[in-house]
């Protein structure tokens, strides 16, 4: 499967959308290096650009669960995302944030069962300061449920 197929199918924005987020995304992948599992959640925002198009909301999650079903990194997922969103829709910004919790490190090695990764990628223009808050204050939100 190519997650990215899911962004091909886009409908006309509004005139001056603000931002389109969706977080709590839950994920689940494995690891690329010690073959363990990570599971958390994801969040994807972006800002249409003006006369651009969108994309339906269950169609972000379906990237993220694409990207997450191989064998991967956390930041190489979040890569893959946004750099999909980026090609579909040349929205002004991407931001994908991650935090996952990984067994390679709560079962092996150090044994940290309360170690919280989180990745974050960033594509486009500059972020306002109020769109980037909604965007933490929603991730964090999802994370708390």
């Amino acid at each position: 499967e190519d997650p990215a197929e899911h962004l091909q199918r886009t409908f006309s924005a509004p005139p001056g959308p603000g931002p389109v987020v969706v977080s709590g995304v839950r994920l689940a992948s494995t690891c690329a290096h010690h073959l363990l599992p990570f599971t958390g959640t994801a969040t994807v925002a972006y800002q249409p650009a003006p006369g651009k198009q969108i994309v339906g909301l269950s169609k972000l999650s379906r990237v993220v669960h694409g990207y997450s079903r191989r064998l991967q990194v956390q930041e190489r997922i979040g890569a893959q995302v946004a750099d999909a969103v980026n090609a579909a829709l040349a929205p002004t910004w991407v931001v994908v944030l991650i935090s996952a919790v990984h067994q390679c490190m709560t079962l092996r090695g150090v044994e940290d069962t309360g170690a919280v990764t989180m990745t974050r990628t960033i594509r486009g223009g500059l972020i306002p300061d109020a769109d980037l808050a909604m965007v933490l204050a929603a991730h964090h939100a999802a994370g708390t449920k």
